[in-house]
């Protein structure tokens, strides 16, 4: 896992890998580079932060109640747009709804486990279920842009789920890079050696 400047603009990275931005509204939206060439993924209220865009597919994988409940007026613009909007299923306000493919990603990264091989199960929140299928898809470097999983509790409980799904995709080879701010994958110092990483300690942990 790559931070800071990530050497997306190194020449070995540009135009050279099959590449998707996922994109948050994080602070660090305003500061991440935006990599040339690459797919942008927003998800649930992304679509409303002008850095966010231009993107090439929208995902929101909540019941239809919560989309409503909780975001509203955000199937009014699904509804006006050409690009694949991804929901839990495809409804007919949103004339280019695509169901997320649940069933495949749960298959294609089916694990060993005690019980024996299990469907994928650790999807913690939207980022989780993007990056599997970037995963699936065959992406060669997934690039986190306004994500930092930090701000809330509910955000910093979610950060487990995604480090999981970053550790996923290097594990099977692809670069995944993330912001200096995020705290994702990363620690303030190497254990037992305390030698400083450059990272910054995440909120709540005293510096060792």
């Amino acid at each position: 896992v790559l931070h800071g400047q990530r050497r997306v603009r190194d020449p070995e990275f540009v135009g050279m890998r099959k590449t998707v931005q996922i994109v948050g509204s994080a602070p660090s939206i305003t500061t991440d580079p935006v990599i040339e060439g690459a797919e942008r993924w927003l998800f649930n209220t992304s679509y409303k932060t002008d850095q966010c865009r231009p993107y090439t597919r929208i995902f929101h994988i909540h019941v239809m109640g919560a989309i409503l409940g909780f975001t509203p007026g955000a199937l009014e613009w699904y509804a006006a747009q050409e690009k694949p909007v991804y929901l839990l299923e495809p409804v007919p306000e949103v004339p280019t709804s695509v169901r997320y493919p649940i069933e495949d990603v749960q298959r294609f990264f089916a694990r060993e486990t005690r019980m024996g091989l299990q469907l994928e199960t650790c999807f913690g929140c939207s980022v989780d279920f993007l990056i599997a299928l970037a995963l699936m898809e065959g992406f060669e470097h997934i690039d986190l842009q306004g994500i930092e999983c930090r701000s809330e509790e509910e955000y910093r409980d979610q950060a487990r789920s995604v480090m999981f799904w970053m550790g996923r995709g290097m594990g099977m080879g692809r670069v995944v890079t993330c912001s200096d701010s995020s705290g994702l994958c990363m620690v303030p110092a190497i254990y037992g050696y305390n030698v400083p990483t450059g990272a910054p300690t995440p909120p709540g942990q005293p510096k060792e």
